[in-house]
């Protein structure tokens, strides 16, 4: 990982988008259907989970929201919260557990 902002903030966005598909891949073999009512795609899939009567899908929903907020702050705020090599460090450490759970849930 380069150690400029600009490319520990695209990690942090590329982390996300890599949970983003593959849970969205995940979700439609199990009848989601993104929603039609104005909210963003994003949010609709992470509300599809959140949900879910299912603990760990709900839960699965809610780190979800957490690192599409990381992702936002990295694509959007300036300055940033903290340190870029931080929240890009915690958010691929992130994506990686998601998707090692993605396909158990």
């Amino acid at each position: 990982m380069n150690a400029d902002e600009s490319s520990l903030r695209s990690a942090t966005s590329r982390a996300y988008y890599s949970v983003f598909g593959t849970a969205r891949d995940r979700a439609t073999t199990q009848g989601y259907v993104r929603l039609l009512d104005g909210s963003s795609s994003h949010k609709s899939l992470w509300t599809f989970f959140t949900a879910s009567t299912v603990l760990q899908r709900r839960q699965f929903g809610l780190d979800g929201l957490r690192l599409h907020r990381q992702r936002l702050s990295a694509d959007y705020d300036n300055p940033l919260p903290g340190p870029p090599a931080v929240a890009a460090q915690d958010a691929v450490t992130e994506a990686t557990r998601m998707l090692g759970l993605v396909h158990t849930i």
